[in-house]
């Protein structure tokens, strides 16, 4: 089992979309928001990437082993289409959409889960709670749920931001990277 720590996480190109498809397309019985199902192919999943959509892939060894769609509207983040195949590669994607989203302020994070399924119990384990039920276009049945961030605390936020800080001012952070 590889540890969470380890995955690389980063925004994914249209040079990911055949291992974006793999991905998905090895999920069976997932179902997809409206207008989302093209992921499951490479050229799908390309064009997806081109017209907007933002994903981020965890890789380990440089093989991606899961992927979530990502934004935010409105000032709340959101994620979806959140799939791993390696234990931990999707709790370590939740997070880095999380900390992208309190690095911008942002306090809160939804997200849609198929209903009847046992999903919504990774994300309960997350801090997410249900808030309502819809069923969509496609006649999909979804869970929506959020998460309410915690505010960084000022010496958190330093220590996000020691490394930019470094290069602007050019002086050693060593005092900002302190725990």
């Amino acid at each position: 089992m590889i540890p969470r720590h380890r995955f690389t996480i980063r925004s994914a190109d249209t040079d990911d979309a055949p291992a974006l498809a793999a991905l998905y397309s090895n999920t069976p019985g997932m179902p997809y928001p409206a207008g989302t199902s093209e992921v499951a192919t490479a050229a799908g999943a390309a064009r997806m990437m081109q017209t907007g959509n933002s994903f981020l892939v965890a890789e380990f060894d440089d093989v991606v082993m899961g992927a979530t769609r990502h934004g935010d509207d409105e000032g709340i983040a959101w994620l979806d289409l959140l799939v791993s195949k390696a234990p931990f590669a999707g709790a370590a994607l939740l997070g880095a959409v999380e900390m992208s989203a309190q690095d911008r302020g942002l306090r809160l994070v939804h997200t849609a889960v198929p209903n009847g399924t046992r999903v919504d119990l990774f994300f309960n384990r997350h801090g997410y709670v249900g808030f309502s039920r819809e069923t969509d276009s496609a006649g999909n049945a979804w869970l929506r749920m959020e998460r309410r961030l915690p505010l960084l605390t000022v010496r958190e936020q330093r220590r996000t931001d020691a490394a930019a800080i470094g290069a602007i001012t050019g002086e050693d952070t060593w005092m900002l990277e302190q725990h």
